[in-house]
């Protein structure tokens, strides 16, 4: 094999990857997950049933979370999505800002970020250490928020702090974010942008609040 060759295979199998992936996009703009195969997600994308199993092992449910992945891992490069808690003024504003990014998340693709919620719980033995990788990215973001403001923490225990503000975060935008049309339609609650600020404050509230 040439110097040359390893590159393009590479390059080839990212295109493939790619075609894998935005195929799965498109289908569940259209359709639930359970409701697509293989087969039909190998024609959505040009290339063989075969070529789907050789790079997701375990079939459609590792090409979800990879699409699950790929869309967050582009969000989070783009400026809006960034917070830098040093440069913000105060806790309450650096909250603010996170609800706002975790609520752009979750609206930027509902139909992928729904798929991925389920199957997470319905078959976990497939999603992998990526995931959980994810998760830890998430968690450790709420700490780092909390260790640079210990002026106006007044949680002892700073760990389950996070770990409270990251839960309280993920599952309210969850269930409005995701799953708003099978949930129930609570009168009075504000706008996105309404609803990602209380939240926030409710984090806020929760953060200040000393230990009894």
């Amino acid at each position: 094999m040439s110097k040359g060759s390893k590159p393009a295979v590479q390059k080839r199998s990212r295109k493939t990857r790619d075609q894998i992936i935005e195929a799965l996009d498109r289908l569940l703009r259209i359709k639930e997950f359970d409701q697509i195969s293989v087969t039909e997600l190998a024609e959505e994308a040009g290339v063989s049933p075969g070529s789907i199993y050789r790079r997701f092992e375990g079939g459609l449910i590792p090409v979800l979370f990879e699409l699950c992945r790929d869309r967050i891992e582009r969000r989070a490069d783009e400026p809006q999505a960034q917070i830098d808690a040093s440069a913000a003024v105060g806790l309450r504003v650096v909250l603010r800002l996170a609800a706002a990014a975790v609520w752009g998340q979750l609206s930027s693709c509902p139909h992928v970020y729904r798929a991925a919620h389920l199957q997470a719980r319905l078959r976990p033995d497939l999603i992998g250490d990526a995931w959980k990788a994810l998760e830890d990215s998430s968690l450790q973001s709420f700490r780092d928020i909390i260790a640079a403001f210990p002026d106006e923490v007044r949680r002892r225990d700073l760990d389950r702090a996070a770990a409270m503000v990251a839960y309280h975060f993920n599952t309210v935008f969850i269930e409005r974010g995701l799953f708003a049309d099978r949930s129930p339609n609570w009168r009075g609650l504000p706008d996105s942008d309404g609803f990602a600020r209380d939240v926030a404050d409710f984090a806020y509230g929760f953060l200040i609040t000393a230990e009894d």
